[in-house]
């Protein structure tokens, strides 16, 4: 690639794909094949070439300023692992050490040390690298946006084609849940009547709603344009509230908490205002939404009888048993914390020692039972410091970038509502995020 050539270059045309695409859960084919995929392996292929020409580029230090805070939060969540294993936090008495499975589950957490260093490398690092010129900036906001818009309308054309049509169960989640017979998709797993479009579960969809709303506001900021109005922010949200999401909606919730904790005391008297009462405002229209989904209450009623269960029989039942591993770390927390034990919570106990625990509960043996809230996950993987250590690898690299006040308030609050999503479910976009804002505004201070 010539750095001078203010063009989108292959590698950056199909970077811009695989990254676009990476939350279109419906073009998965199996838990470890999408499309998405494909395109990633293609990309590092010609990543790969391009670092042994002569031009190649060059590789930032990971203690440079836009990089330590990752790298701080990584040797951190590392110590927590060695705590962990250490303390037996990996261990479980069901497992058998002779047994095939036992050594595919122990060596299981370092994956997950290597999928989050991926994230960060692929999601957050390379887009400074790779989209390095406005043309290709400009490419990924045509490709990004163009997806979106279509997710919302398969989204609301197929809650509508099942309302008029008698017998059509709608967009099943996957692609990879249907039987292929001939040429038609059959025996599909769908989700009724919520919005979710191309986008997977509608937990997923809901992430991606929130994802598009800030990809389209950065778009606005890049562009010195209003891109993000009144109609469009309605259309998404009625999409949001349509998906009958409870971990959107929780998600909202955190982002709530976020602002609070990490922006809100930093603001003017004034802008303070405006944040209450948005999030007033917000936290009602939560309220209001949840009172009308049937899926959503059915788990606030089953709440009632979640600590009984618990302290009777040590076991989640009724509707909440599909969410019991979220619940289950967060109980056995709980049970050490009740015997004057703290220093699991404040340091963790590494990352996949929550699937441990998971299968300890739930007389399982070797399956890999990860957490859905990653909010869970981080507490109970990597504790106390290391969650708000995770948080600061977001929020501490556009400290450090070139913005105006109003830019950086934006910019805070959009990255805050991309942890929020995360932390109530797990996806890459608090790190596809920051990796697309920090390209922005290193072109938009260039000026290439």
């Amino acid at each position: 690639m010539n750095s001078n050539a203010n063009q989108a270059s292959i590698l950056s045309k199909l970077y811009v794909w695989s990254i676009s695409i990476e939350l279109l859960y419906f073009f998965d084919f199996q838990s470890f094949l999408a499309v998405s995929r494909i395109i990633h392996l293609l990309v590092l292929v010609l990543l790969f070439f391009h670092l042994l020409s002569p031009h190649g580029m060059k590789i930032s230090s990971p203690f440079n300023y836009l990089n330590k805070s990752f790298s701080y939060y990584f040797i951190f969540i590392i110590f927590s692992g060695l705590f962990g294993l250490y303390y037996g936090y990996y261990k479980n008495e069901m497992y058998d050490e002779s047994s095939s499975k036992f050594l595919k589950t122990s060596l299981r957490p370092l994956l997950e040390y290597a999928i989050i260093l991926y994230y960060f490398i692929y999601f957050t690092i390379l887009p400074r690298y790779i989209l390095k010129n406005s043309k290709s900036i400009e490419y990924f906001f045509k490709v990004f946006c163009s997806i979106f818009f279509i997710v919302l309308i398969v989204g609301f054309g197929d809650l509508l084609i099942m309302k008029i049509i008698t017998g059509y169960s709608g967009i099943p989640r996957h692609i990879g849940d249907c039987t292929l017979v001939g040429w038609r998709l059959t025996d599909c797993t769908t989700v009724g009547l919520r919005f979710h479009g191309l986008a997977g579960e509608p937990r997923d969809a809901f992430s991606f709603l929130m994802l598009g709303l800030s990809i389209i506001a950065l778009r606005g900021i890049w562009s010195d344009s209003k891109t993000l109005n009144k109609f469009l922010i309605i259309i998404i949200f009625i999409a949001a509230i349509l998906t009958q999401s409870a971990s959107g909606l929780i998600g909202i919730f955190f982002t709530m908490i976020l602002i609070s904790i990490f922006l809100f005391r930093k603001q003017t008297l004034k802008k303070m205002f405006k944040l209450l009462i948005l999030s007033i405002l917000i936290i009602l229209s939560i309220v209001i939404a949840a009172s009308f989904s049937h899926h959503i209450m059915l788990y606030y009623h089953s709440l009632f009888g979640l600590l009984p269960a618990l302290m009777e029989r040590g076991q989640v039942e009724g509707t909440l048993s599909v969410t019991a591993n979220n619940i289950y770390p967060l109980w056995q927390r709980w049970l050490e914390l009740s015997e004057f034990k703290f220093l699991s919570t404040i340091f963790g106990t590494g990352l996949g020692s929550a699937s441990v625990i998971n299968n300890y509960f739930s007389n399982i043996k070797y399956e890999i039972i990860n957490p859905n809230a990653n909010i869970v996950r981080s507490i109970y993987e990597t504790g106390i410091i290391g969650t708000y250590l995770l948080v600061n690898v977001f929020l501490s690299p556009i400290k450090k970038i070139n913005l105006s006040k109003n830019e950086y308030l934006k910019i805070s609050i959009l990255m805050l509502l991309m942890l929020g999503m995360f932390f109530a479910h797990r996806s890459v976009i608090p790190f596809l995020f920051l990796g697309i804002v920090l390209a922005v505004f290193k072109q938009k201070s260039s000026g290439n």
